[in-house]
Protein backbone atom coordinates (compact mmCIF):
# COMPACT_ATOMS: atom_id res chain seq x y z
CA UNK A 1 0.00 0.00 0.00
CA UNK A 2 1.48 3.58 -1.04
CA UNK A 3 2.45 5.19 2.16
CA UNK A 4 0.97 9.08 3.31
CA UNK A 5 3.73 10.81 2.27
CA UNK A 6 3.28 9.22 -1.02
CA UNK A 7 -0.26 10.11 -1.50
CA UNK A 8 0.62 13.95 -0.96
CA UNK A 9 3.87 13.92 -3.46
CA UNK A 10 1.40 11.84 -5.83
CA UNK A 11 -1.45 14.17 -5.46
CA UNK A 12 0.85 17.30 -6.22
CA UNK A 13 2.26 16.28 -9.17
CA UNK A 14 -0.39 14.62 -10.92
CA UNK A 15 -3.53 16.67 -9.67
CA UNK A 16 -4.45 20.38 -11.49
CA UNK A 17 -6.60 22.66 -10.40
CA UNK A 18 -10.06 22.99 -12.36
CA UNK A 19 -10.10 19.12 -13.09
CA UNK A 20 -12.62 16.26 -12.40
CA UNK A 21 -11.73 13.53 -10.84
CA UNK A 22 -12.61 10.06 -10.30
CA UNK A 23 -11.01 7.24 -7.73
CA UNK A 24 -10.71 4.17 -7.18
CA UNK A 25 -13.12 2.74 -4.20
CA UNK A 26 -11.43 1.16 -1.69
CA UNK A 27 -8.92 2.39 1.73
CA UNK A 28 -6.33 4.13 -0.10
CA UNK A 29 -9.13 5.32 -2.50
CA UNK A 30 -10.81 7.08 0.79
CA UNK A 31 -7.15 8.72 1.99
CA UNK A 32 -6.81 9.97 -1.46
CA UNK A 33 -10.27 11.84 -1.44
CA UNK A 34 -9.51 12.84 2.32
CA UNK A 35 -6.23 14.35 1.19
CA UNK A 36 -7.79 15.83 -2.00
CA UNK A 37 -10.58 17.58 0.38
CA UNK A 38 -8.21 19.21 2.36
CA UNK A 39 -6.24 20.35 -0.72
CA UNK A 40 -9.08 21.81 -2.42
CA UNK A 41 -10.30 24.00 0.72
CA UNK A 42 -6.47 25.12 0.84
CA UNK A 43 -5.49 26.01 -2.17
CA UNK A 44 -8.71 26.68 -3.85
CA UNK A 45 -8.37 23.84 -6.66
CA UNK A 46 -11.80 23.95 -7.74
CA UNK A 47 -11.82 20.19 -7.96
CA UNK A 48 -14.46 18.15 -8.62
CA UNK A 49 -15.56 14.25 -8.16
CA UNK A 50 -17.21 11.95 -10.11
CA UNK A 51 -18.04 8.98 -7.33
CA UNK A 52 -17.07 5.40 -8.13
CA UNK A 53 -19.71 4.34 -5.96
CA UNK A 54 -22.09 5.61 -3.58
CA UNK A 55 -19.84 5.19 -0.77
CA UNK A 56 -17.92 7.74 -1.56
CA UNK A 57 -20.67 10.62 -1.65
CA UNK A 58 -20.98 11.15 1.69
CA UNK A 59 -16.72 11.11 2.13
CA UNK A 60 -17.08 14.08 -0.88
CA UNK A 61 -19.60 16.09 1.23
CA UNK A 62 -17.77 16.12 4.45
CA UNK A 63 -14.83 17.37 2.69
CA UNK A 64 -16.58 19.67 0.72
CA UNK A 65 -15.54 18.12 -2.68
CA UNK A 66 -18.26 19.24 -5.46
CA UNK A 67 -19.59 15.84 -7.50
CA UNK A 68 -19.50 16.10 -10.63
CA UNK A 69 -22.04 14.12 -13.48
CA UNK A 70 -20.80 12.17 -15.84
CA UNK A 71 -23.51 13.12 -18.46
CA UNK A 72 -22.44 17.03 -18.63
CA UNK A 73 -18.87 16.35 -17.80
CA UNK A 74 -16.02 14.78 -19.01
CA UNK A 75 -12.84 12.91 -16.45
CA UNK A 76 -9.78 14.48 -16.25
CA UNK A 77 -7.78 12.11 -14.30
CA UNK A 78 -9.20 8.88 -12.75
CA UNK A 79 -7.08 6.48 -10.67
CA UNK A 80 -7.91 2.95 -9.89
CA UNK A 81 -6.48 0.12 -8.11
CA UNK A 82 -6.07 -2.94 -9.87
CA UNK A 83 -4.91 -6.73 -9.48
CA UNK A 84 -2.86 -7.11 -12.77
CA UNK A 85 -0.81 -5.13 -15.43
CA UNK A 86 1.29 -5.60 -18.22
CA UNK A 87 3.76 -3.81 -20.41
CA UNK A 88 0.91 -3.00 -23.28
CA UNK A 89 -1.19 -1.30 -20.53
CA UNK A 90 -3.86 -3.77 -20.25
CA UNK A 91 -5.03 -4.36 -16.72
CA UNK A 92 -7.10 -6.33 -14.75
CA UNK A 93 -9.48 -5.61 -12.27
CA UNK A 94 -11.54 -7.67 -9.92
CA UNK A 95 -12.79 -5.57 -6.88
CA UNK A 96 -15.51 -3.19 -7.74
CA UNK A 97 -18.82 -1.98 -7.10
CA UNK A 98 -19.80 -1.78 -11.02
CA UNK A 99 -17.66 -2.70 -13.81
CA UNK A 100 -20.23 -0.76 -16.03
CA UNK A 101 -19.18 2.80 -14.04
CA UNK A 102 -15.86 1.94 -13.81
CA UNK A 103 -15.73 0.75 -17.57
CA UNK A 104 -17.45 3.90 -18.53
CA UNK A 105 -15.03 6.43 -16.01
CA UNK A 106 -12.01 5.06 -17.75
CA UNK A 107 -13.03 5.68 -21.31
CA UNK A 108 -14.13 9.23 -20.34
CA UNK A 109 -10.67 10.08 -18.97
CA UNK A 110 -8.44 12.25 -20.09
CA UNK A 111 -5.65 10.24 -18.60
CA UNK A 112 -5.95 6.62 -16.59
CA UNK A 113 -3.25 6.09 -13.52
CA UNK A 114 -3.38 2.54 -12.23
CA UNK A 115 -2.04 1.12 -9.30
CA UNK A 116 -1.26 -2.11 -8.67
CA UNK A 117 0.89 -4.71 -6.52
CA UNK A 118 4.04 -5.97 -7.80
CA UNK A 119 2.91 -9.50 -7.70
CA UNK A 120 0.32 -8.09 -10.31
CA UNK A 121 3.20 -7.04 -12.94
CA UNK A 122 2.66 -9.87 -15.71
CA UNK A 123 3.83 -10.66 -19.27
CA UNK A 124 0.54 -12.43 -20.10
CA UNK A 125 -2.61 -11.25 -17.80
CA UNK A 126 -3.86 -14.41 -16.77
CA UNK A 127 -6.17 -16.22 -13.61
CA UNK A 128 -9.22 -14.82 -12.43
CA UNK A 129 -11.78 -11.96 -14.07
CA UNK A 130 -14.44 -10.82 -13.28
CA UNK A 131 -17.53 -10.22 -15.21
CA UNK A 132 -20.87 -8.29 -14.81
CA UNK A 133 -24.12 -9.67 -16.08
CA UNK A 134 -27.49 -9.15 -16.29
CA UNK A 135 -29.79 -10.29 -13.17
CA UNK A 136 -31.92 -11.81 -15.93
CA UNK A 137 -31.43 -14.99 -16.95
CA UNK A 138 -27.58 -15.54 -14.91
CA UNK A 139 -27.40 -19.13 -15.04
CA UNK A 140 -27.98 -18.97 -19.05
CA UNK A 141 -25.36 -16.18 -18.96
CA UNK A 142 -22.91 -18.23 -16.58
CA UNK A 143 -23.43 -21.02 -18.45
CA UNK A 144 -22.31 -19.17 -21.96
CA UNK A 145 -19.23 -17.88 -20.33
CA UNK A 146 -17.07 -20.82 -20.30
CA UNK A 147 -16.26 -20.04 -23.43
CA UNK A 148 -13.79 -17.63 -22.35
CA UNK A 149 -12.99 -19.59 -19.10
CA UNK A 150 -14.03 -21.82 -16.47
CA UNK A 151 -16.62 -21.54 -14.00
CA UNK A 152 -16.54 -22.48 -10.53
CA UNK A 153 -20.47 -23.30 -9.70
CA UNK A 154 -19.99 -23.99 -6.13
CA UNK A 155 -19.59 -20.40 -5.85
CA UNK A 156 -22.86 -19.73 -7.39
CA UNK A 157 -25.34 -22.25 -6.00
CA UNK A 158 -28.50 -20.22 -5.69
CA UNK A 159 -29.06 -16.04 -7.04
CA UNK A 160 -29.05 -15.42 -3.14
CA UNK A 161 -25.05 -15.96 -3.30
CA UNK A 162 -24.23 -13.43 -6.15
CA UNK A 163 -23.02 -10.23 -5.56
CA UNK A 164 -25.30 -7.49 -6.93
CA UNK A 165 -23.37 -4.37 -8.68
CA UNK A 166 -24.97 -0.80 -7.65
CA UNK A 167 -25.90 -0.58 -11.32
CA UNK A 168 -28.26 -3.70 -10.48
CA UNK A 169 -26.68 -5.99 -11.97
CA UNK A 170 -24.48 -9.44 -10.80
CA UNK A 171 -20.80 -10.24 -10.35
CA UNK A 172 -19.51 -13.29 -11.40
CA UNK A 173 -15.89 -14.72 -11.61
CA UNK A 174 -13.97 -17.42 -13.47
CA UNK A 175 -10.80 -18.99 -13.91
CA UNK A 176 -9.85 -17.14 -17.65
CA UNK A 177 -8.99 -19.78 -20.56
CA UNK A 178 -5.10 -19.36 -20.87
CA UNK A 179 -4.77 -20.48 -24.35
CA UNK A 180 -6.75 -17.64 -25.75
CA UNK A 181 -5.46 -13.76 -26.12
CA UNK A 182 -6.88 -11.10 -23.83
CA UNK A 183 -8.40 -8.97 -27.13
CA UNK A 184 -10.36 -12.72 -27.61
CA UNK A 185 -11.14 -13.19 -24.78
CA UNK A 186 -12.77 -9.69 -24.29
CA UNK A 187 -14.23 -10.08 -27.73
CA UNK A 188 -16.05 -13.27 -26.88
CA UNK A 189 -17.44 -12.18 -23.48
CA UNK A 190 -19.01 -9.13 -24.97
CA UNK A 191 -20.68 -11.13 -27.59
CA UNK A 192 -22.66 -13.32 -25.19
CA UNK A 193 -26.16 -10.72 -24.83
CA UNK A 194 -26.34 -11.62 -20.94
CA UNK A 195 -22.62 -10.18 -20.62
CA UNK A 196 -22.72 -6.52 -19.58
CA UNK A 197 -19.50 -5.48 -18.94
CA UNK A 198 -15.37 -7.32 -18.06
CA UNK A 199 -12.51 -6.72 -16.08
CA UNK A 200 -10.63 -6.64 -18.78
CA UNK A 201 -9.30 -3.70 -19.40
CA UNK A 202 -7.77 -3.17 -22.82
CA UNK A 203 -5.02 -0.67 -23.18
CA UNK A 204 -6.69 2.16 -21.09
CA UNK A 205 -3.95 2.88 -18.62
CA UNK A 206 -1.97 5.62 -19.59
CA UNK A 207 0.36 4.35 -16.69
CA UNK A 208 0.84 1.96 -14.30
CA UNK A 209 2.41 2.24 -10.59
CA UNK A 210 3.73 -1.31 -9.65
CA UNK A 211 3.69 -0.59 -5.81
CA UNK A 212 6.83 -3.00 -4.12
CA UNK A 213 7.62 -3.57 -0.67
CA UNK A 214 11.05 -1.29 -1.01
CA UNK A 215 10.39 0.76 -4.39
CA UNK A 216 7.62 1.59 -6.91
CA UNK A 217 7.71 1.44 -10.55
CA UNK A 218 6.33 3.65 -12.71
CA UNK A 219 5.21 2.57 -16.20
CA UNK A 220 4.25 5.60 -18.92
CA UNK A 221 2.85 5.37 -22.09
CA UNK A 222 3.91 9.22 -22.26
CA UNK A 223 7.32 10.40 -23.30
CA UNK A 224 7.60 12.76 -21.06
CA UNK A 225 8.33 12.82 -17.27
CA UNK A 226 6.52 10.04 -15.40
Amino acid sequence: MLSEDYVDGFIAKYIKPNQVVAIGTNALGEIFLKKLGLLNERNRMQLQIIPTSTSQIPLCQQFHLPIANLNEQEVDIAIEFVDEGDEDFNFLKRVTTSLVRDKMIAQSAGEVIAILPEAGWKAKLSGKCVFEISSFGWKRTLLQLERVGKVDYSLYPSESALQKTESGHYLVELELDDGLMLEELDTLARSIPGVLETGIFLGMADRLFIVGEEKIQVKSRMDYDK
